[in-house]
């Protein structure tokens, strides 16, 4: 649970908190297959972890690519929507919970974290608005097939089920899992990057266009600016301010 990352630093805490879960599943599965007797997991507490944070976000190039490439199947649009929520600025908690009412095509913007102190309205590039509806058509077929009831207030935008039949340990790995199979599918294995990469991906887009940390905080529903600033990696906003708009406003 504490062995180091790919990029070879010690795990956060979320990390290694996503890694006890699973194993954890893992031996409630060889307990219901009569394997073993007990889960040795069950017990297990994690102590802080002092992990050397170094914020390692996609680049445009690599966001464009992973909007437009990272899906399992053809017809795969779970995958899509969970990055163009999670490029956003959504949180692994905010991409399972966002619904299909929180979504207005039309407006070309999504709410995130409905109802929380954190919930702000996020504007969306054409290629995620298209990932999106694409995702909340294929849901309202989904529903309709199975005979549910159409509520869009409670059906999932970026998940199969509604986030209140998921095992409250479990959601995080979930969404973190769809977003590395996706960074797989597009063929993104650049050293360091990983699910978060995304929402570090929005932070830096953000202040590459207004150069205010208060914005990006107010963008990705972060109550301290410290945390905000942590987010940002000065040598993205050198290379990569500027491609493909960013940072445009600030630029002049």
């Amino acid at each position: 649970m504490t062995a180091p990352t790919h990029a070879g630093l010690l795990p956060a805490g979320s990390t290694a908190g996503v890694r006890l879960a699973a194993i954890r599943d893992a031996f409630e599965g060889l307990i219901a297959g009569g394997l073993v007797e007990q889960n040795p997991a069950v017990g297990v507490r994690l102590g802080r972890l002092t992990a050397t944070f170094r914020p390692c976000p996609l680049t445009p190039q690599e966001a464009q690519r992973l909007l437009v490439g990272g899906r399992l199947f053809a017809t795969d649009t779970l995958r899509p929507a969970g990055v163009a929520l999670a490029l956003g600025g959504a949180t692994h908690a905010e991409v399972a919970g966002t619904a299909i009412a929180d979504f207005d095509a039309d407006g070309r913007c999504v709410t995130l974290a409905t109802g929380t102190p954190a919930q702000r309205t996020v504007d969306l590039e054409a290629p995620a608005v298209s990932a999106l509806a694409a995702r909340a058509d294929a849901q309202r077929r989904a529903w309709r097939r199975r005979r549910l009831s159409w509520v869009p207030e409670s059906v999932p935008l970026a998940m199969h089920r509604p986030v209140c039949a998921y095992r409250a340990d479990s959601i995080a790995p979930t969404v973190s899992m769809n977003l590395s199979r996706a960074m797989k599918c597009a063929g993104i294995t650049r050293a360091g990057v990983r699910p978060k990469s995304c929402r570090e991906y929005a932070a830096n887009a953000v202040y590459a266009m207004t150069g205010r940390v208060e914005d990006v905080a107010r963008s990705l529903g972060i109550g301290s600016l410290d945390v905000a600033y942590r987010l940002l990696d000065w040598e993205w906003q050198r290379r990569c301010a500027g491609a493909d708009g960013l940072g445009d406003e600030r630029l002049g």
